[in-house]
């Protein structure tokens, strides 16, 4: 009997999701320590939060947006006033933020008094209420409600990324953001934007235009927009980090600018895929766009692509 997608989708990630401890609770990922009481909190409106330690405006836009997204989970367009306490203690501002040593541990401690955040850095806020977020039950006559559990949670890994293709399938800057908003609420907190491929070039190039104007086929973002995104996921709690492809998979590039594929005659059809190592105007175009591009993404990490080049391109 063949296994369906989604079954298979299912076992895959209770098998990654089952190696912490057992728990009745539905969070995703599993945090590392859960211990669960009798009993639940009353959610009857939008919580009353309270600041210890480091505040900055990135976490009061976190915490509104927290409250936001509680109103449309309880399907109450104006959550009122008057809702549980939530004690938010952030120990200390973080210089290693959006990086590999960003302090994203927190605990999260509700009890029938309300909630307590305690958190590492503001990261640690971040993920702590993305826990909470997920936490919330309501029931069918709309009551809202939240179990009575301590969490001890840390990331056991540093890089939790996701990729996106949008030199094969452009999307637009919204739906990039619709993704980025799913990351938070699950933890991930690197997206790995893919912007250049044989089949196009996404980002607006001052220095090469041609990259999207011919490559980019009415379909790239301005760097206005690229700036855009990159802030609205730091706001998230997620590194951006982008991928221009090279030698290989150049095809866009070389659409724009021939002289620099391998072999602009096109025979044999592979050497349009890449660019030319043998030609000094090769690197000159690599370092100039790479220095462009590398401006408007602050990130430490930088992917140029180096996969497959066809063995009679070269």
């Amino acid at each position: 009997m063949p296994i369906r997608p989604a079954a298979l989708a299912a076992a895959c990630a209770f098998a990654l999701l089952g190696a912490g401890p057992a728990a009745a609770v539905s969070l995703t990922p599993l945090p590392q320590s859960v211990t669960e009481h009798e009993g639940v909190l009353p959610v009857a409106g939008r919580f009353v939060v309270t600041w210890t330690g480091c505040r900055e405006p990135m976490l009061d836009r976190a915490a509104e947006r927290f409250q936001r997204d509680l109103a449309r989970l309880t399907g109450v367009e104006t959550f009122a006033a008057g809702g549980p306490a939530l004690e938010i203690t952030c120990a200390a501002a973080d210089p290693g933020a959006l990086t590999l040593e960003a302090r994203e541990a927190y605990r999260l401690q509700i009890s029938p008094r309300g909630v307590a955040l305690q958190a590492d850095g503001p990261v640690g806020v971040l993920r702590g209420l993305a826990t909470l977020r997920q936490l919330l039950e309501t029931g069918p006559d709309g009551s809202a409600s939240l179990p009575l559990v301590a969490i001890d949670d840390a990331p056991r890994f540093p890089w939790r990324g996701v990729m996106i293709d949008t030199a094969r399938h452009f999307m637009s800057v919204e739906t990039i953001k619709r993704q980025i908003d799913a990351m938070e609420q699950v933890k991930l907190n690197v997206l790995h934007l893919h912007l250049s491929d044989n089949e196009a070039f996404r980002v607006e190039s001052r220095r090469y235009p041609r990259l999207h104007e011919v490559a980019g086929h009415g379909q790239f973002y301005t760097q206005g927009q690229i700036r855009e995104l990159v802030a609205y996921a730091a706001d998230r709690g997620v590194r951006v980090a982008p991928e221009f492809d090279v030698p290989g998979h150049a095809r866009a590039m070389t659409l724009a600018y021939p002289q620099l594929a391998s072999n602009p005659a096109g025979a044999p059809a592979a050497g349009l895929q890449v660019l030319n190592p043998a030609s000094d105007e090769t690197y000159r175009f690599v370092e100039r766009l790479f220095d462009e591009m590398a401006g408007l993404f602050p990130d430490a990490y930088f992917h140029i692509g180096g996969d497959e080049v066809p063995d009679d391109a070269w």
